[in-house]
């Protein structure tokens, strides 16, 4: 767990999750505990709103680590906590700082934006046998968690499947995606259709049109 600090913003009433990794000599015992930002603890057992799993002493590497905070009774405003693993020898902390939003009522449709090396307007062409690679950024006007996936809309299917699949992550939530052509499909068009989806409003869809030269 690295001595680095993040930010998040939330809409009241909703939870933030996160999951983290704890590296060190296999076997050896670490604890793990929450504090505040002057460092006074702070209740992440089971009972609380802010949890940490897993919570006390536990044997490295832990590589499914989860921390999970309610914002349903803390109110708008801006909350700290600090997570802190000790080894008995080393101790690393995380500061996680989150600005807790008012719910306006109003929730935005998400977006799709690409840039594949420098091409952002939703076409491209690659080189047959060379690598696409493509930025894509899934944006909200809220502050909502986003999933996404895509799908082949046209063309034959490719001899390499494009990666990543899919997947989630706290707007703006930003990948890159890799394809890898081959020699014998230049000349060919395809189609990718990329949906994104916040859980409360329409999924949105956009595509990305390859042609292969």
């Amino acid at each position: 767990m690295p001595d680095v600090s993040g930010g998040k913003t939330i809409v009241e009433g909703k939870s933030l999750s996160c999951v983290f990794r704890l590296e060190g000599e296999a076997g050896r015992s670490v604890s793990s505990r929450c504090e505040d930002a002057s460092g006074a603890a702070i209740d992440c057992g089971s009972s609380s709103p802010m949890q940490l799993q897993p919570f006390g002493s536990n044997k490295l590497p832990v590589k499914d680590g989860l921390f999970i905070m309610s914002t349903a009774r803390l109110g708008s405003g801006k909350r700290t906590v600090v997570w802190v693993a000790d080894d008995g020898e080393h101790t690393a902390r995380y500061r996680l700082e989150v600005n807790i939003v008012p719910d306006d009522g109003v929730n935005g449709a998400p977006g799709v934006e690409f840039n594949c090396g420098g091409d952002t307007d939703g076409s491209v062409r690659v080189s047959a046998g060379a690598q696409l690679t493509c930025t894509v950024r899934f944006v909200d006007p809220d502050p909502d968690t986003l999933s996404w996936s895509y799908a082949l809309a046209s063309g034959s299917t490719p001899q390499n499947e494009a990666t990543p699949f899919g997947g989630s992550g706290q707007t703006p939530h930003e990948v890159v995606w890799r394809w890898s052509t081959q020699a014998s499909e230049a000349g060919k068009t395809w189609t990718y259709a990329f949906t994104v989806n916040d859980g409360t409003a329409p999924a949105v869809t956009r595509n990305l049109t390859v042609s292969v030269e």
